[in-house]
């Protein structure tokens, strides 16, 4: 049941109040420590910002953050992602740049460098470089970003692909 709740969430067929229902309920089927935990609260942090509760979307990031395991890595780093990316949104850049790297240091120990989600880690590290002024920093970031957008495709995280349009068009405009 789990991971069928897990899969509709990551793909939202019905919607993002669906997603959240969905998400909800695998949060509720893995507990802290199980194998699927990261991922199933990850999806409700990701289900809560689609539906606009931020709180609850930096509530249950920080969870999946918190509860992952070696084996957990994508999730984790995602979350850290996701963190540093709302960090970012409220101006606190020490945070926003304590996440990020944090997100990074998962990728790289879990080699994770081709993984489409670590698109939001780039993105992330892209509107730091920028607000750090280092602009061939901030490019290198997006182009990474954009090469993962692309290959392979997006399209099978339809929450991750809007996110991730937005905050290419806005970082690109930045």
């Amino acid at each position: 049941e789990s991971a069928v709740l897990r899969a509709r969430a990551a793909l939202a067929p019905d919607g993002v109040d669906r997603m959240l229902v969905d998400a909800e309920r695998a949060v509720a089927l893995e507990l802290p420590g199980s194998y699927w935990h990261t991922q199933a609260a990850l999806l409700l942090g990701a289900a809560h910002l689609a539906n606009g509760t931020e709180q609850e979307a930096l509530r249950w990031f920080e969870h999946a953050a918190q509860f992952s395991a070696e084996h957990q890595r994508p999730g984790a780093s995602t979350a850290l992602a996701e963190l540093a990316l709302l960090a970012a949104d409220r101006g606190d850049w020490p945070m926003a740049r304590t996440y990020h790297r944090e997100s990074a240091d998962h990728i790289a120990a879990g080699r994770l460098q081709s993984y489409m989600p670590t698109l939001l880690c780039h993105l992330a590290g892209a509107r730091v470089a920028l607000q750090r002024g280092e602009v061939d920093r901030t490019r290198a970031e997006l182009q990474a970003a954009v090469a993962l957008y692309e290959t392979p495709s997006s399209a099978a995280f339809p929450w991750l692909t809007v996110q991730a349009a937005v905050l290419l068009g806005r970082l690109h405009l930045d």
